[in-house]
């Protein structure tokens, strides 16, 4: 069931743009420290959303609309494929919609 579901966002997506592997380290280096023990410990906000979830994912979708993460990409795809290719702090869910700590 989860494979259809898969298709169906898949779908309704405009093709996706393939990011480079600067914009990978960008990325990755400023989703990392959101998520860090020197930043969530102050964001109210972000560890709230962590926390709504009893295995501490976050929406992707949430994390591509923070500014600084604007500034890189506006494509929450791009995000999840960063983090995969490049983050060794972070994981992406089988959905490839959502973000958590390792």
């Amino acid at each position: 069931m989860e494979e259809s579901k898969l298709e169906e966002v898949k779908e309704e997506l405009p093709p996706m743009e393939d990011p480079t592997d600067e914009l990978c380290e960008s990325i990755v280096q400023q989703v990392e420290f959101y998520f860090s023990d020197a930043n969530i410990t102050k964001d109210k906000f972000l560890l709230k959303h962590v926390k709504r979830n009893k295995e501490g994912f976050v929406s992707l979708k949430l994390i591509s609309s923070f500014k600084r993460v604007k500034h890189l990409t506006k494509d929450w795809r791009q995000v999840a494929v960063a983090i995969e290719r490049k983050s060794k702090k972070l994981e992406v869910n089988d959905l490839k919609t959502k973000v958590k700590r390792v």
